[in-house]
């Protein structure tokens, strides 16, 4: 007597039909068979770390010691477009008393977005030194 191959034991379970698609004669509870060590839900501990729960909180949060560059603007080039304001995620540049951009270091993650969209290219992404 001859041993049945996979492909003969799966055509046995599946009936076809004319134009559809292949039928399991058997419920899937039998094809499929649960994993043991998956059937009780467990308590698992979760470390939170560092989530911001609530909008509008990063002025609470000194976000700053996140990065590994930082931002250093050449105020001579800077031609006070205001691009960088706009596209900076975190808000931390403004303007100085002479209309030049200020980074506010204590919130600045590093990012480099100012630095991509600045037209004169006159901010640079330095390594972070601590």
């Amino acid at each position: 007597m001859k041993k049945k191959s996979k492909k003969n034991k799966m055509k046995n379970n599946v009936k076809k039909s004319k134009g559809k698609k292949a039928k399991s004669t058997k419920p899937l509870t039998k094809l499929a068979k649960p994993i043991k060590h998956l059937t009780k839900p467990e308590k698992i501990p979760i470390n939170t770390g560092a989530m911001i729960f609530e909008g509008g909180s990063s002025l609470k949060n000194k976000t700053g010691a996140w990065r590994s560059s930082r931002p250093v603007i050449d105020k001579k080039r800077c031609i006070s477009c205001g691009i960088c304001l706009k596209f900076c995620p975190e808000g931390c540049i403004k303007y100085d008393k002479h209309k030049k951009a200020d980074v506010n270091y204590d919130y600045c993650k590093g990012d480099g977005i100012c630095a991509r969209e600045c037209p004169v290219k006159c901010i640079k992404m330095e390594k972070e030194e601590k």
